[in-house]
C-alpha cells in the first residue's frame, strides 16, 4: 500500500482532522530516480498532489525536503559523469552544492503543478559527507556553505540530532549555540527558522556526578543496548538456520535471521561462561546487568510497560535533559523561552521495529506490542502531562516553570518510520 493510500484510509477511518500537519518527504539521490529503484520526480509530484487533495480547504500539509545523502554514496547525487567525478573528488559538494540545486529543481516542478514549494530542508548530519570543523571553529565549513548557498535563501534548514541537544549539547560539527545556525532566533535573521527534529528514542538518563551525585541509582532508558563485545551480538552474522543453534542465538522464523535469544541477558554462553548480552560500556551503573532499567536487552515498548508507564519513563529522561537549562548558569546555553523552546525542538518518536540487530530492542513498532492509535494517543497524552509535572516539581526555576505551563499545548510531536505508524494506527478499528 503506497503512502497516499495509507493516508486516505486513515482519513476515512478517523476524519480529516487527524491527518499530519507536516510531512518529511524522503528524497532519493538524483541518479536513482526513474531507474526502477525509485520513481521519477514527476511521479513524486503526482503523489504529493494526490496527498494534498486529501486535505480540506487551505489545510494542506507542510512538506519538508528530506534528502538521502551519505558519504558512501554521495556521488549518486550526480546526474552526469562529470558531476560524478566532481563529487567523488570532493564528497562535501553533494551537500552544499548539489542539494540546493536539487531542491530548486523540485520546487520548479511543484510550482508548475500548482503546489506549494518546499520551504524547509532537513539534513541528517550523521553519515553525511561533512568536512570537519577547522581551527577554533565549532561548525563544519560544509554546513556553513550549505546555509549560505544563495539557492537556499528563503528556505529553512533543520537537523535531526539525538535528544541531548535539548540540554544544549550540539554535536561537534554543528556545535554553535543551537540557535544561530538552524534558527537564528537571536535577531537579525537572514533566513527562516528551522527546527531540531529531536530523536526521542534510544534515550537514557545521564550517569554523571552532576546529575547523580552518588552514581548508585539505576539508569532509566527506553531501550538498553548491549555491548558489541557480547557473545550474542555475533548472532546476526550467522546466515544459515542450522548454524544458529547455540546457547546465545536462535533462529527467527518471522525475519528468517539468526538473532540473540530474547531475555539472553540472563543466559550464559556455554563456551566462554560469559553473559550472552553485556551492558554497553558506560551506560549502566557499574556496567552491571542490573544497572539499567529496563535491563540489558530490554525495552519499555513491550507488554511489561503500559503506554502510560512508558510515557512516564520518557518524560523523566527528557525532563532531566531540559533541566540542564534550569541549573545555575543554564540560561546561558541559549536564549529560549517557553514558546521558542518548543519551536526549536520537535520531538520525534519511532515506529522502526528495532534499533539494533536482533531482539528485543524494540521501539513502538514492536511486532508483538505495536502501538496502535489508542496506545499512541494514551502515550502522548501521558507523556506531555508527566513532563509538565516533572518540570514544575523537580526544576523550580523560571524557564522550567514556564515550559511546564506550555508543554501540553505547544510541544510538537512526530514519528519516524511514518508508514509503519500509519499502518499501526489504522488497525485500531479494523482487523485487516
Amino acid at each position: 500500500m503506497d503512502w497516499h493510500q495509507q493516508l486516505s484510509r486513515y482519513k476515512d477511518e478517523y476524519g480529516p482532522g487527524v491527518l499530519p500537519r507536516v510531512l518529511l518527504w524522503r528524497v532519493p539521490p538524483v541518479s536513482l530516480r526513474g531507474t526502477g529503484k525509485f520513481p521519477p520526480l514527476s511521479a513524486h509530484v503526482s503523489t504529493i498532489s494526490a496527498i494534498v487533495n486529501l486535505y480540506p480547504g487551505n489545510l494542506a500539509p507542510k512538506l519538508v525536503y528530506y534528502p538521502d545523502v551519505e558519504a558512501p554514496y554521495a556521488s549518486l547525487w550526480a546526474s552526469t559523469s562529470a558531476e560524478k567525478a566532481e563529487i567523488t573528488a570532493d564528497p562535501t559538494l553533494a551537500v552544499h552544492q548539489y542539494l540546493p540545486k536539487d531542491i530548486e529543481t523540485w520546487n520548479v516542478a511543484l510550482k508548475a503543478a500548482g503546489l506549494a514549494p518546499f520551504s524547509e530542508l532537513i539534513l541528517e548530519v550523521a553519515g553525511a559527507p561533512l568536512a570537519p570543523a577547522v581551527g577554533g571553529d565549532l561548525v563544519s565549513p560544509t554546513m556553513l556553505m550549505l546555509r549560505e548557498n544563495v539557492l537556499l535563501e528563503g528556505i529553512a534548514l533543520s537537523l535531526t540530532p539525538d535528544f541531548s541537544v535539548t540540554g544544549g549539547r550540539c554535536k561537534s560539527n554543528i556545535a554553535d549555540d543551537c540557535s544561530l545556525f538552524v534558527g537564528n532566533r537571536t535577531g537579525g535573521a537572514e533566513w527562516p527558522a528551522g527546527t531540531y527534529y529531536t530523536q526521542m528514542y534510544n534515550i537514557y538518563e545521564e550517569l554523571t556526578s552532576s546529575v547523580k551525585p552518588q552514581n548508585t541509582s539505576v539508569v532509566k532508558t527506553d531501550v538498553t543496548p548491549w555491548a558489541v563485545t557480547s557473545p550474542g551480538s555475533r548472532c546476526d552474522v550467522i546466515k544459515a538456520e542450522a548454524a544458529c543453534a547455540s546457547s546465545c542465538c536462535e533462529w527467527s522464523n518471522d525475519g528468517h535471521v539468526c538473532q540473540p535469544r530474547v531475555n539472553s541477558s540472563h543466559i550464559y554462553d556455554f563456551g566462554s561462561r560469559t553473559l550472552c548480552l553485556l551492558p554497553d560500556p558506560g551506560l549502566c551503573v557499574s556496567n552491571s546487568i542490573g544497572g539499567c532499567q529496563p535491563q540489558v536487552g530490554g525495552s519499555i515498548y513491550t507488554k511489561e510497560y503500559s503506554p502510560t508507564a512508558a510515557a512516564d519513563v520518557v518524560a523523566g529522561i527528557l525532563a532531566q535533559r531540559i533541566g540542564t537549562r534550569c541549573h545555575n548558569g543554564g540560561s546561558g546555553i541559549e536564549v529560549l523561552n517557553a514558546t521558542t523552546f518548543w519551536q526549536t525542538f520537535t520531538l520525534i518518536f519511532s515506529y522502526e521495529p528495532w534499533s539494533a540487530p536482533g531482539p528485543p530492542l524494540y521501539l513502538m513498532g514492536n511486532p508483538d506490542y505495536t502501538y496502535d492509535n489508542s496506545m499512541w494517543s494514551e502515550f502522548i497524552f501521558s507523556f506531555k502531562r508527566s513532563l509538565a509535572k516533572k518540570l514544575a516539581s523537580e526544576y523550580p526555576t523560571t524557564l522550567c516553570q514556564d515550559l511546564a505551563a506550555t508543554v501540553e499545548d505547544m510541544a510538537q510531536v512526530g514519528v519516524y518510520w511514518a508508514r509503519g505508524a500509519i499502518a499501526a494506527w489504522n488497525q485500531t478499528k479494523s482487523n485487516n
